[in-house]
């Protein structure tokens, strides 16, 4: 499994410079989880998941990034655990999310729901105009 995700963080690498937003999930089976929101890249969003996710559990091997704007949204239950990334509505992500929790739990809820957005480009400042005077 290191190995896999050793793969996936080498081959990320060579987009992130390309990305300027990411999300990423990461899991184990027993519903263990870490995530990151808007993360400067691909290879940025999956480690800080993936530490989250280690940190509580050793067995984290399912991962998921995205790039894209939308809604995203992680529901946890007993024991359950689904996500949605990259979503065109909140109510979608949250559907999703817990369809996915409902078919290996009970209790599913919602523990977070964010939207994905690229930074804006801010235009440069004009040059002030001279003094008239």
């Amino acid at each position: 499994m290191v190995l896999k995700q050793a793969f996936v963080l080498v081959a990320l690498m060579g987009a992130s410079s390309m990305v300027q937003a990411a999300s990423a999930v990461v899991h184990a089976q027993d519903g263990t989880y870490g995530y990151s929101i808007n993360s400067k890249s691909p290879t940025g969003a999956l480690q800080y998941a993936l530490a989250y996710c280690a940190a509580r559990s050793q067995q984290c091997s399912q991962s998921e990034v995205t790039t894209a704007t939308g809604y995203s949204a992680v529901v946890t239950g007993n024991p359950g655990f689904g996500y949605a990334l990259a979503e065109s509505g909140p109510e979608t992500a949250r559907a999703k999310a817990e369809s996915a929790c409902s078919r290996s739990g009970k209790e599913c809820t919602l523990a977070v729901l964010w939207r994905e957005e690229l930074p804006k480009k801010h235009d440069q400042p004009n040059e002030p105009a001279a003094d008239a005077t």
